[in-house]
């Protein structure tokens, strides 16, 4: 899909949008918006996780006013970036000076650090796996994309061997003045002598190109019976919090479906605010295409939804190749 076809429609409330945020970030915004127009940074369809080519166009533009075509599949009801950027742009974009400030409401990695080391920082991921797993000095936990290290406070408190591995650098660096072993690598290039009892991904598989793929190899690192606590953004039909810096949003049934075709069985699955939190175990889970058919169901339903409650603004049929019908979602509180 052409840029101007995903923008055409919706230009006029660009400005509104981006002047309800700061100064500073919103010239981020469009000077980044402006690189993706002059063609540096290409938009490129792909395929949805469940293999289907067909999709809706959800949301042109993110809270911030990021050009991000959010959509739906039309086959399994899946919402994610689509078309996508390459890992060049979010290396790019993660690597800018803005990053942090826009992503994350801190200067720099270094007060992005400090903020998250809190007395409860970790706690909740900590109180969601400890009835699953006994933590001793002999437990061995790796989280990965780590940042530098908070999740882990509560599991070293607890006698247990924590490390976690995380490509930026300087936050790498942060971790390891704390006392908490995070190593400056990815996912491709760690290999570690050792297997680990529990891995932790905490928003990470959302910002990944292909989440099942990239699961498959981080359960690698896993022992025979070793779990794994994985944390993702939510598709809320009430307030949908689209963000450039994800690019795929889960409903509890796409979450359990897709993740069983990495050959995890979900031990617990639960919504927590805006986050689907799981609990899974290495094995062959019998998949269900029920799932499927009711998260396309109740997905579409949650858009009709947004229209009733007046988050829609604008819809329009765009006379395109795919005669695509577009929504435009505004959030009333950013």
């Amino acid at each position: 899909m052409a840029i101007h076809e995903i923008l055409l429609p919706f230009r006029k409330y660009h400005i509104p949008e981006t002047e309800k945020i700061k100064e500073d970030i919103r010239d981020f915004v469009l000077k980044i918006n402006e690189q993706i127009l002059q063609g540096k940074y290409r938009l490129e369809e792909h395929k949805c996780l469940c293999g289907s080519e067909d999709f809706d166009l959800v949301a042109s533009i993110d809270r911030y006013g990021f050009i991000d075509p959010i959509s739906v599949c039309r086959n399994c009801g899946l919402v994610s970036i689509n078309p996508g950027y390459s890992e060049i742009f979010y290396k790019d974009l993660h690597s800018a000076e803005e990053y942090y400030k826009v992503f994350h409401n801190s200067q720099n990695a270094r007060e992005y650090a400090l903020a998250n080391f809190t007395p409860i920082a970790g706690q909740n991921i900590f109180n969601a796996v400890k009835p699953y797993i006994e933590l001793n000095e002999n437990t061995q936990i790796l989280e990965i994309q780590s940042g530098a290290g908070w999740h882990l406070l509560p599991f070293k408190q607890a006698g247990a061997q924590v490390s976690g591995i995380e490509t930026d650098e300087e936050l790498a660096q942060w971790g390891n003045k704390t006392g908490i072993n995070i190593i400056n690598s990815d996912i491709e290039k760690f290999d570690p002598k050792n297997k680990y009892n529990l891995l932790i991904l905490a928003n990470v598989l959302n910002k990944v190109n292909h989440p099942v793929n990239y699961i498959l190899k981080a359960i690698k690192l896993l022992s025979d019976n070793g779990l794994t606590y994985i944390e993702v953004p939510l598709f809320h039909p009430d307030k949908p919090r689209f963000c450039l810096n994800s690019q795929y949003y889960f409903t509890p049934d796409s979450f359990k479906y897709f993740f069983a075709e990495a050959n995890l069985i979900p031990l617990e699955v639960k919504v927590r605010h805006d986050k689907i939190i799981g609990i899974f175990k290495k094995g062959i889970y019998q998949n269900s295409p029920f799932l499927m058919q009711r998260n396309k169901k109740n997905t579409y339903k949650a858009i009709t939804k947004l229209k009733r409650k007046n988050y829609l603004l604008f819809s329009k049929k765009i006379k395109s190749r795919d005669d695509v019908l577009v929504f435009r979602i505004f959030e009333q509180n950013i």
